[in-house]
């Protein structure tokens, strides 16, 4: 490892032969350079991270090393039947929601992305395409919509929930749709900071309440009511 000073610039670094990690002083950034998905990027990020630490720095980089990680390991995809039965004893939703929503999917109503890490599931987002639960709303302004936007308590501020969003935008745009929509708790101030972040507006329809049943962290049915506001980005 080593601390380079360069006028009023600063950068620390650790190298391999494969790839190098790097703290830059000035932008307040931890970079990555090198091929992505290796084995061996989380030990090196730790040893990274502990250098870091000694130099009194851990505390700026922790979240954007925590995000390289989090790009390196994270595998976004639909739901296929062969995995149905890992995603409900991991990720625990309403009975019989996940399965409803394959199918769903075989129909062409929707795309039920599931984040994978290493193996297991740790989030998933469920993109409306059309069919009877699209909201009047996406409807009338030719959008696809967002749903259920979840991340595993254990995986969360990693940056899931932003590459779950980011393939749902790709995905919607492929599929020519001009926008995305989605409703938000108005209370909700975790997810409307990423939905603005993501360039998410107000739609201007007004604010709505929802009710349903859910499962919360420990399996425990409770009954969620919320004044949401729907939100929207132009993708054209």
């Amino acid at each position: 490892m080593s601390t380079v000073s360069a006028g009023r610039r600063a950068r620390t670094e650790i190298r391999t032969r494969s790839f190098y990690l790097r703290y830059d002083a000035r932008d307040d950034l931890v970079r990555v350079r090198g091929p992505s998905r290796r084995p061996r990027l989380r030990a090196e990020t730790s040893a990274f991270r502990f250098g870091l630490e000694r130099l009194g720095l851990f505390r700026k980089a922790d979240k954007d090393v925590d995000a390289v990680q989090a790009r390196e390991a994270v595998d976004i995809r639909p739901l296929s039947a062969d995995e149905l039965p890992l995603v409900e004893r991991t990720l625990l939703r309403y009975p019989g929601k996940h399965q409803e929503r394959l199918e769903a999917q075989a129909r062409g109503e929707c795309l039920y992305l599931i984040a994978w890490r290493e193996g297991d599931p740790v989030g998933h987002l469920n993109l409306r395409l059309g069919g009877r639960k699209l909201s009047e709303r996406a409807t009338r302004i030719g959008a696809a919509q967002i749903e259920d936007l979840r991340v595993d308590e254990r995986n969360r501020r990693r940056g899931v929930a932003t590459r779950l969003m980011q393939r749902a935008e790709a995905e919607a745009d492929e599929r020519g749709f001009g926008a995305l929509g989605l409703g938000v708790d108005v209370d909700n101030r975790p997810a409307r900071a990423l939905y603005a972040k993501e360039g998410y507006e107000e739609s201007g329809f007004g604010r709505f309440a929802v009710s349903y049943p859910y499962l919360d962290e420990q399996g425990v049915e409770r009954q969620a009511h919320e004044t949401c506001t729907y939100l929207i980005k132009r993708l054209r």
